[in-house]
């Protein structure tokens, strides 16, 4: 699926929500504090993190690739992430996650 293939209001609508699913901060933190053996610095793969506010929690812990559909989507998450600090410990790319090429993830 392409950005094009999804109707424009769509995304009008996502934009102007601070998170584009389920929960909030504090249940991204529990759910990484129980993932047990969690190297100290993880590279992780956020797949359709729209505009990001798992990302960020995310990043607070490892090194982040952030994967959406939507570029308007990774600008505003990398805002976010800069007004926090955390622009560098995130790497956006745009593209659907069923045609990532094969060294996503990997940070250099």
């Amino acid at each position: 699926m392409t950005d094009n293939q999804i109707p424009p209001f769509f995304f009008s609508f996502y934009e102007s929500l601070p998170r584009q699913g389920p929960g909030d901060e504090s249940i991204s933190r529990a759910i990484l504090d129980d993932l047990p053996d969690l190297p100290d610095n993880p590279d992780i793969i956020d797949m359709g993190c729209g505009t990001g506010s798992q990302t960020l929690s995310l990043a607070e812990r490892g090194t982040v690739t952030a994967v959406d559909l939507h570029p308007p989507f990774l600008t505003l998450l990398m805002d976010r992430a800069k007004s926090r600090g955390l622009e560098e410990r995130i790497r956006p790319l745009a593209g659907s996650m069923d045609a990532l090429p094969p060294d996503t993830g990997r940070q250099t």
